[in-house]
C-alpha cells in the first residue's frame, strides 16, 4: 500500500501550447496543485496479483493574469481561477495478472489493465473547445518467458474495446 497527499505552490510555472505549427509558452505567476494518490498491490495466492491506483488532483491558477489567446485573434483573457492544462481531476487504474509455471522453465502470464481518466482542459483558457472528455481504456497481454534463457515474448492488445478517445 502506498499513499501520498501533496500540495505544490508554483511561481512562474511554464505552460506550453501548440497553435497550428507555432509553439507558445506562458509563465503563470502563481498556481497550485493539490492531490491525493493511493496505490495497492494484493497477491491473495501464489501467482495471482491485483493492482489498483487512484489519483485525485485539484489545480488552480491563483494570481491575476492576462494572457493572449492566439486562437481568438490574440485577445487577452483573465486566467485567475482557471484549472491548469492537462491535469485530469481523477485517474483510476485496475489490473490483474496470473503467472502460471509450466512443467519446464517457461511461465505464462496473462494480464489485463483498465484505465479511467477524468476530463480535463488542454489549455489554460478553459474554454469548451479546450475540454478533453473523460476516457476509459482496456488493455490485455500475455507473456511467455523462460528465465534461464533470459527470453520473453509478449503479445498485447491496446485499447481492446477500440474506443475513440483523445488521450494526450
Amino acid at each position: 500500500l502506498n499513499m501520498a497527499l501533496f500540495q505544490y505552490d508554483y511561481a512562474n510555472l511554464v505552460v506550453g501550447n501548440i497553435v497550428g505549427v507555432l509553439a507558445t509558452n506562458v509563465n503563470l505567476p502563481k498556481s497550485r496543485v493539490r492531490g491525493f494518490e493511493l496505490e495497492a498491490v494484493v497477491s491473495p495466492v501464489e501467482g495471482l496479483r491485483f493492482e489498483g491506483a487512484l489519483g485525485l488532483l485539484e489545480t488552480e491558477i491563483r494570481s491575476s493574469f492576462l494572457s493572449s489567446d492566439p486562437t481568438r485573434g490574440g485577445a487577452r483573457f483573465q486566467l485567475q481561477g482557471n484549472r491548469l492544462p492537462n491535469a485530469p481531476p481523477q485517474t483510476i487504474k485496475l489490473a490483474a495478472e496470473y503467472t502460471a509455471r509450466t512443467g519446464s522453465d517457461w511461465t505464462i502470464r496473462p494480464r489485463t489493465d483498465f484505465y479511467i481518466n477524468g476530463g480535463f482542459y488542454s489549455r489554460e483558457f478553459n474554454l469548451p473547445a479546450d475540454r478533453v472528455q473523460s476516457w476509459t481504456q482496456w488493455d490485455a497481454q500475455v507473456q511467455f518467458a523462460n528465465e534461464p534463457k533470459q527470453l520473453a515474448i509478449t503479445l498485447f492488445v491496446r485499447n481492446l474495446l477500440d474506443e475513440d478517445s483523445i488521450t494526450f
